[in-house]
């Protein structure tokens, strides 16, 4: 299939071939018939990636302040390289679209093969959503692909109308008349509000009074706030939404001047938001952002999981906003076809785009896409098939193509000159735009077949959380050499499904979870500074994590297991690679609170079985400008000290004093080249499963408290 993709480094647009997505549990896969550009939200976005770099950080003050802080932390090689790696990651764009459904997930009972369907995918032939992201057209009265295929951009203005809560005959304004703005206006006077519109002079006033709005040019009078009270009555205005998309503020402010007491304004495009106070504190104003479609939006249990809010306490979610303006649309209520100024066939959806901006008249543009394609079965099943030769040297395939294979797996092992022959990814675009950038020569639809693959004998797996068990196992049976990013498992049980596989295959192949720290230069060094010491040590380990939201994956328990299994192997792994020896027991002190990012901030103490004790600090509660990660080891009256992966400095070493990197190494290329360097001396061998178990199982155990003998912990308030 091809799926259009935009380049926020400079804005290129591509239609690029992709395998069809899989469809996951919950999820519908649609074939597109049409799909809306919408001038406002996709213009901005291709401005901003044709913007230079300085008007890119001028667009986004915000990721400034943070590359600030990366640069105290990490250095200038690290934050240029974070800053490269997201500007070179494309996004997808378009968020209204409408098609047929050609398959449904395990668990989907609200759709079936062959319905009629509109959805917020991108501009893609095929797109897998969520069922609550996805509504079926009606039949009767019959309602076109092209006229459903607003429904998604229509309820973002029906959300703005929420917020504002006009009742009918009161007066309302809507400021800027592009897409938005125009559906605003009729949304409005469908529920009988009195509306004037006003943008500078134009078509898009015309077609405002065509729907029963009131206008104002402000090419002819720049300052609207005359006629807006005069509008009114002198009473001022009840509500103003704001549709508008410029950098200016002067929207804002004159939202303030022709408003009543305690009126209110609604932000439903991009504008400048200074404001002068005294405007909104004589009057009470009340100003509010409105976010996209409505309640449930970004939110992953609802968007992702298909929960959905009890319709007694969330009357309007995002789906039941689509479901209103579909009705309207099948009463003819929502006049659309003057709001589309052009149809082009999705295959020129590049030229599409240099009219959305070369063309101020320009509304909506209407992609649309061939029906007849071929069987929607074989492109699924067969996009490409490996046909390379059995080597004896490790021939990778990896699965997963997120943000850490992009920017610190692959470009390691293409540094290593490692044989990738194939990529795989859940979404498809990921791998797709992964094995242009490092030359991978296959795409495989699904990770079972790259697993399957006779070419392949080593398995890179960098997947979420709640697949890497699943994976693992399916690898064992196949014999591959296995490296997982980690953790292992998320759950004691799966940990137990791994060991009965490796027991039950004779697995006699390598697997190893990257816990890279240990073989970062600095702590390799640290120890070998006290290799000719049997006496026990101190060590302490902090780190300072940043807070993140409590509805992150890595927070589901479900997917990513929480995120003390997720991050604290790296942590424990080190210590053990100091202690050189098993750990006998822990103890943890975690922070009580209903917060689960507050609940995360623990002290776990490790004994080791040779008398050294280690302590781990793992807190949110920091500050960004701090660094991440310092590790003390105290031990024979000398101490080491690594400061963030930069800098290890010794104290009461006769010949050691420092050792400074020039940027920061966590070790992530050294593990994955003693990996494959393993593969081909089998008698080296590169982690001991007793020790990666042991660390699995310790991590599951700190993530869901269990009592047992080796177990003492209690929280503290």
């Amino acid at each position: 299939m091809k799926q259009l993709i935009q380049s926020l480094s400079n804005g290129q647009l591509q239609l690029l071939d992709c395998p069809i997505p899989p469809v996951k549990a919950g999820h519908v896969l649609i074939k597109t018939y049409h799909s809306i550009i919408s001038k406002g939200t996709e213009e901005t976005l291709l401005q901003f990636g044709r913007a230079s770099w300085l008007k890119k950080a001028r667009m986004q003050p915000e990721k400034l302040n943070q590359i600030k802080m990366k640069l105290t932390t990490e250095g200038w090689a690290e934050t240029l390289a974070a800053v490269k790696n997201k500007l070179n990651t494309p996004i997808s764009p378009g968020y209204s679209q409408s098609g047929i459904v050609v398959e449904v997930g395990k668990g989907v009972e609200r759709f079936s093969i062959g319905d009629r369907v509109v959805s917020n995918g991108p501009h893609s032939e095929f797109v897998c959503v969520s069922e609550n992201l996805c509504l079926k057209i009606p039949h009767a009265p019959i309602i076109s692909f092209e006229d459903a295929a607003f429904t998604p951009i229509a309820a973002i203005a029906l959300q703005g109308i929420r917020l504002l809560n006009p009742t009918l005959g009161e007066t309302i304004v809507v400021q800027g008349l592009g897409l938005l703005g125009l559906l605003t206006v009729q949304l409005l006077k469908a529920q009988g509000c009195r509306v004037l519109g006003i943008d500078f002079e134009g078509p898009q006033l015309d077609l405002a009074k065509q729907f029963g709005a009131e206008i104002h040019s402000l090419s002819l009078d720049p300052n609207p706030v005359s006629h807006a009270m005069e509008f009114s009555h002198g009473q001022g205005i009840d509500g103003v939404i704001v549709t508008a998309s410029t950098t200016s503020s002067k929207p804002i402010e004159y939202a303030a001047k022709m408003s009543r007491k305690r009126g209110k304004i609604v932000l439903v495009g991009v504008t400048g938001t200074q404001f002068n106070r005294s405007d909104f504190y004589e009057k009470e104003l009340s100003f509010q952002v409105s976010c996209s479609y409505g309640p449930g939006r970004y939110e992953h249990s609802y968007e992702q999981k298909g929960l959905d809010y009890p319709i007694g306490f969330v009357r309007w979610t995002e789906q039941r906003n689509m479901q209103a303006i579909l009705e309207l649309i099948q009463e003819r209520k929502l006049n659309l076809s003057p709001l589309i100024t052009h149809r082009f066939a999705f295959h020129e959806a590049r030229s599409a785009y240099e009219v959305l901006t070369s063309d101020p008249l320009c509304k909506a543009i209407v992609l649309n896409y061939p029906i007849a394609c071929s069987s929607f079965s074989s492109q699924k099943r067969h996009f490409h098939q490996l046909s390379r030769p059995v080597k004896n040297d490790p021939t990778l395939g990896v699965i997963g193509a997120g943000a850490h294979c992009t920017k610190t797996l692959l470009p390691a092992l293409k540094k290593l000159k490692a044989e990738v022959l194939a990529i795989t990814s859940e979404a498809g675009l990921s791998a797709t735009l992964a094995s242009k950038q490092f030359k991978i020569p296959e795409l495989i639809n699904t990770s079972s077949e790259l697993i399957e693959s006779p070419h392949i004998n080593t398995v890179i797996i960098g997947t979420r959380h709640n697949s890497h068990a699943e994976l693992v196992i399916k690898a064992i049976k196949e014999h591959k050499n296995i490296f997982l990013e980690k953790p292992l498992a998320i759950t004691l049980s799966q940990i137990d499904e791994i060991e009965a596989a490796l027991r039950s295959n004779h697995y006699s192949k390598t697997l190893c979870v990257g816990f890279n720290r240990r073989f970062s230069p600095l702590s390799i060094k640290l120890k070998s500074l006290f290799q000719h010491s049997t006496a026990p040590k101190m060590m302490v380990y902090s780190i300072n994590a940043l807070s993140l939201p409590s509805s992150h994956w890595v927070n589901d328990p479900e997917i990513g297991g929480g995120r003390l299994v997720s991050e604290l192997g790296h942590f424990i792994d080190l210590l053990r690679f100091f202690a050189d020896c098993p750990i006998l027991s822990h103890h943890i002190e975690r922070i009580a609170s209903e917060n689960i990012d507050i609940k995360n901030n623990i002290t776990l103490t490790l004994k080791f079985t040779n008398g050294s004790l280690g302590t781990i600090h793992y807190t949110t509660l920091g500050n960004r400008q701090y660094p991440k990660e310092r590790i003390e080891v105290f031990c024979g009256e000398k101490v080491a000290v690594i400061d963030n992966f930069k800098k290890l400095t010794g104290f009461g070493f006769s010949t050691f004093k420092k050792m400074a990197l020039w940027k920061q190494d966590k070790g992530h290329f050294n593990c994955l080249n003693s990996f494959l360097s393993s593969l081909q001396t089998p008698s080296q061998q590169f982690q001991s499963l007793d020790e990666l178990f042991e660390i699995s199982r310790l991590l599951c155990k700190i993530q869901t408290p269990v009592t047992n003998s080796s177990l003492t912990e209690r929280e503290v308030a």
